[in-house]
């Protein structure tokens, strides 16, 4: 019933996108934001005055305040990105897309609020075309793995952050930092403010986030930290034999596949570094030999690949 209720609900929106020749957002991230002093962004907020492009930072005032601000941005991201899986997904001819999605219980906590659905704004789907051509796949099987881990881990992250929620309707028993982090890429907002207990790694989620921006085809200024990371976790002239072993590492450079490759945003970082500058970066296609895949958690996938009986039936 409630799977009926939701797809009837998105009939609507979903068509009227179809129909829409609207181009992800040309305003460059970080233009503003980054030239920011630290005292600026510090600066006590409160979660009715931030805008969602700052989410991909980790703001320190927003994270001593009531932390359950977040849900309302992760639910806006998680809408977009099931829009996105779902065209993603009937591209490859399956109907009843968001039925079996439901069926799976990949999106149990945004089933809980059917206000969340109400949504009459074709802007909310905008800027999800480009991630649909990047992460779309001749392989029916790969793409509802992958789809359904991703949708999986926006929706343990929304509970998270929603207490009324009940967290055992979810996939993901108990997240890990790389679920987390896929988390962040794909809503573009720091998993930090979700999980405090990731906070340490808040540059690292941050990094996860950005690439987010530009699988969503829009360009953006890579910020230090984020140069940072990528050259520890993904320049093999720095990178300790630890890492190379990382889910973290490996998430990364996996997900940097899809806008040009490791190799691209490596030279970009350094350029930071050498600089000290911001740098502009450009998104590029998927690099060659990239497939979509959701290894990063073996229980999840074996999980999702038990339910998938649909396809076969």
């Amino acid at each position: 019933m409630a799977a009926d209720l939701f797809r009837q609900a998105l009939g609507a929106i979903i068509s009227r996108q179809r129909a829409s020749t609207t181009n992800p957002s040309s305003a460059v991230w970080g233009e503003e934001l980054l030239h920011q002093s630290l005292t600026t962004l510090w600066y006590p907020r409160d979660w009715s005055d931030v805008d969602d492009d700052e989410l991909v930072l980790f703001l320190p005032s927003l994270f001593s305040s009531d932390g359950i601000g977040v849900k309302l941005p992760i639910r806006r991201a998680f809408i977009k990105r099931l829009g996105a899986s779902i065209r993603v997904l009937e591209s490859k001819g399956h109907r009843q897309t968001l039925r079996r999605i439901a069926e799976v219980g990949a999106i149990s906590s945004i089933l809980t609020e059917t206000e969340s659905w109400h949504v009459a704004e074709d802007s909310l789907w905008d800027e999800e075309q480009s991630l649909v051509a990047r992460c779309s796949t001749d392989d029916d099987v790969a793409a509802w793995r992958f789809e359904l881990a991703v949708l999986a881990c926006i929706d343990r992250m929304l509970a998270d952050a929603t207490p009324s929620v009940r967290t055992a309707s979810c996939l993901i028993e108990a997240p890990s930092l790389a679920d987390v982090l896929v988390g962040s890429i794909h809503t573009s907002i720091n998993g930090a403010y979700a999980y405090p207990k990731y906070a340490f790694a808040h540059e690292i989620l941050g990094t996860g986030a950005w690439i987010g921006l530009l699988m969503r085809g829009r360009s953006a200024l890579m910020p230090d930290f984020a140069a940072e990371v990528i050259l520890a976790y993904l320049d093999p002239t720095k990178r300790s034999r630890t890492t190379e072993c990382d889910p973290i590492a490996n998430l990364l450079e996996w997900h940097a596949g899809f806008v040009g490759g490791a190799s691209l945003l490596i030279r970009y970082a350094r350029k930071v570094k050498r600089s000290g500058c911001p740098q502009l970066v450009k998104p590029a296609g998927s690099a060659r030999g990239t497939k979509l895949k959701c290894s990063w958690n073996p229980e999840l996938e074996c999980t999702i690949s038990h339910r998938m009986t649909f396809l076969v039936n």
